[in-house]
């Protein structure tokens, strides 16, 4: 974190980002993930690769991370448009993007997904976790589907997202014990993925606002990382100082048995 002096009286407090990104196949053939750091779009589905790197809070700042599904083209498909289409957007953006911006250009991304699956006479889609970094201090988190959002602070780990499938509910609702959630196959049965032509996925797009702080520690990644990792596992290793590589070759290890992608992002 630094300080902007001018006429010798600090202006204002600029914080930066530490970024560290990892994709790993896992226990599939090929990776569906795909993910977005601000305007750079650093993935590449063909292979594994990790990505660090550090950015001042000059802007706002958008990261995202996308988990496809389908068969293995149109899966890799649906999530590198929905990362491509906000890549777009932030290239051409002239102001910062609000709640309802997001809102309505999920929308119509997910319009442009189902119109893509239809041509093609297939069906598929992708989920969506997203976190904008503002200028003032604010956190604001989206998601649909099933990949995570935490924020790590002061020892402790908090979910910013909804994890929208059966078996997430109802181990939100209490009618579920952690271990049956574990074991059960409804957490492969998704209320919100973005392609759905009924439209009511789009309806389930979660939005969370949180002030951020220096130390914070902020966690977007595909569901794949929580596989064979709880969050409290996740809470020991970043206490550790360990990166999104050292994160998603944890879950690999203990038999990840989809794609595993994680996008870690470090206020300082």
């Amino acid at each position: 974190m630094t300080s902007v002096i001018k006429n010798g009286e600090t202006m204002k407090t600029i914080n930066s980002v530490k970024i560290s990104a990892s994709s790993r196949v896992g226990g599939r053939s090929e990776n569906q993930d795909d993910f977005l750091i601000d305007t750079e779009k650093i993935s590449d589905q063909s292979r594994e690769f990790c990505y660090k790197g550090t950015s001042e809070l000059t802007k706002q700042q958008i990261y995202i991370v996308c988990d496809g599904m389908g068969g293995e083209q149109y899966g890799q498909d649906a999530s590198r448009k929905a990362v491509e289409y906000f890549e777009g957007l932030l290239r051409e953006a002239k102001r910062p993007f609000t709640p309802m911006d997001i809102a309505g250009e999920i929308r119509r991304l997910n319009q442009e997904i189902v119109d893509y699956y239809r041509c093609r006479q297939a069906r598929g889609g992708t989920t969506i976790a997203l976190v904008m970094l503002n200028l003032d201090g604010t956190i604001e988190a989206f998601n649909i589907g099933d990949s995570p959002i935490f924020l790590v602070r002061n020892g402790e780990i908090t979910m910013l997202s909804e994890e929208q499938s059966m078996a997430g509910i109802k181990l939100k609702k209490g009618t579920i014990s952690r271990e049956e959630y574990r074991e059960s196959r409804e957490r492969n049965l998704l209320l919100g993925y973005l392609g759905d032509d009924s439209g009511v996925s789009v309806d389930h797009l979660f939005y969370s606002r949180n002030k951020y702080q220096a130390g914070d520690k902020l966690l977007l990644s595909s569901d794949g990382l929580l596989d064979k990792i709880e969050p409290e596992e996740i809470l020991g290793l970043l206490q550790q100082d360990c990166g999104a590589d050292v994160l998603t070759e944890e879950a690999v290890k203990k038999g990840a048995g989809d794609n595993v992608t994680a996008v870690l992002l470090e206020i300082q």
